[in-house]
C-alpha cells in the first residue's frame, strides 16, 4: 500500500500540473498520506521522524484489536457485537507537535475556520479532507451537536446531517471571501460516493454512484447553477487541470449528447458492474453489464 499510495502522488497528472505553475502544496488529511520518498513536493508534510502522534489509551487500543479479530474470526451471527466505526481509532491519536496533526473531523475543522489564514503572496494549493455527511452523524442541520446518531434514523437524518454540513461550507467560503481571496480562488467541493438508501429492485448501494460535486473557476461569481453533464471519476483529473489554467466552473467538463455516454458503477456490497445513460440520481435505470469482480 505504501509503495502504491508514494506512485499515485508522484503519477497524478494533478500534481504534475501543480507542480509546473509552481504551487505551494499543503494537504490536510490522516489517511493514504505519502512516505517521506515524496514529502518534499508536499509543504506542511511531516516526514516519519517529525511526526509526534501516539496511542492515548493503550486499553481501548487493545480493545478496538480484540474487536478486529472476533470480525476476522467469530462465527457469523457474533460478528455484529464487533462492529465499530473507523473513526474510533482516529480519535486515540494524541500528539505533541506544536502544529495539530490534520483531523477528519468536521467539528475541528469548522472550529478552525475562524483561525484560518491562508498566504495568498504565491499560487496555493489547499487539500481539506473531512468526514463530510459520512457517518456516524452527530450533528443537525444547523450544525449543532447532537446526542444520538441520525445515520441511525436512516434518509431524514442524513438530510438533516447533509444540510448540516453545507452550512461548515458556507462558513469556509465566507472566510475566503472575508479574507478577500475568494475571487482568486478556484474551489472544488466534493465527496468520495452518494448515499446509502436503496430502491427496489436494484441489488447493493448504487446510489453511492451519484456524490456531491461543486466546482468553482478562479473570478467566477454567480448564483448556484446545476448541471446535467454526464460525468465521472475518470473526468476529475482533467478537470482540475483546466481549472488550474482559469477555466471556469463551467466549462471544465466535456459536454455529451442525451444516451451518448455509457457510466460505469461497480457495487460495494454485490460487486456486480452497472452501467447507466441517464442521471446518476435515477438508480432504477442501472443496467447490469453481467460482469461480478471478487
Amino acid at each position: 500500500m505504501e509503495q502504491y499510495i508514494n506512485s499515485a502522488y508522484r503519477s497524478s497528472p494533478l500534481m504534475e500540473e501543480l507542480k509546473r505553475h509552481s504551487y505551494n502544496i499543503n494537504i490536510y488529511t490522516n489517511e493514504a498520506v505519502p512516505t517521506e520518498e515524496v514529502d518534499c513536493e508536499i509543504s506542511n508534510y511531516l516526514s516519519e521522524e517529525e511526526n509526534c502522534a501516539y496511542v492515548s489509551s493503550n486499553r481501548r487500543m487493545l480493545g478496538y484489536l480484540g474487536k478486529l479479530l472476533g470480525i476476522r474470526y467469530l462465527p457469523g451471527p457474533f460478528k455484529q457485537y464487533c462492529w465499530f466505526y473507523s473513526e474510533e481509532l482516529l480519535d486515540l491519536r494524541q500528539t505533541d507537535c506544536e502544529d495539530d496533526i490534520a483531523s477528519l473531523d468536521n467539528f475541528e475543522f469548522n472550529k478552525h475556520i475562524d483561525d484560518l489564514a491562508i498566504e495568498y503572496d504565491e499560487n496555493m494549493f489547499h487539500f481539506h479532507h473531512i468526514e463530510g455527511t459520512h457517518a456516524p452523524c452527530y450533528y443537525d442541520e444547523n450544525f449543532n451537536k447532537t446526542d444520538v446518531d441520525l445515520f441511525q434514523e436512516g434518509q431524514a437524518g442524513m438530510i438533516q446531517n447533509g444540510k448540516g454540513m453545507l452550512v461548515v461550507v458556507g462558513r469556509f467560503l465566507s472566510k475566503l471571501k472575508e479574507q478577500g481571496i475568494y475571487d482568486n480562488c478556484a474551489v472544488v467541493i466534493m465527496a468520495d460516493h452518494g448515499g446509502r438508501f436503496r430502491n427496489e429492485g436494484i441489488e447493493g448501494d448504487v446510489d453511492r454512484a451519484n456524490p456531491l460535486l461543486l466546482v468553482k473557476g478562479f473570478g467566477e461569481t454567480h448564483p448556484l447553477q446545476v448541471s446535467s453533464q454526464s460525468i465521472s471519476y475518470d473526468d476529475l483529473q482533467a478537470a482540475f487541470n483546466k481549472l488550474i489554467n482559469g477555466k471556469s466552473g463551467s466549462d471544465v467538463f466535456v459536454e455529451y449528447a442525451a444516451d451518448e455516454r455509457k457510466r460505469y458503477f461497480i457495487s460495494t456490497a454485490s460487486f456486480k458492474e452497472y452501467y447507466t445513460l441517464e442521471h446518476a440520481s435515477d438508480e432504477l435505470k442501472f443496467q447490469p453489464t453481467g460482469n461480478v469482480y471478487e
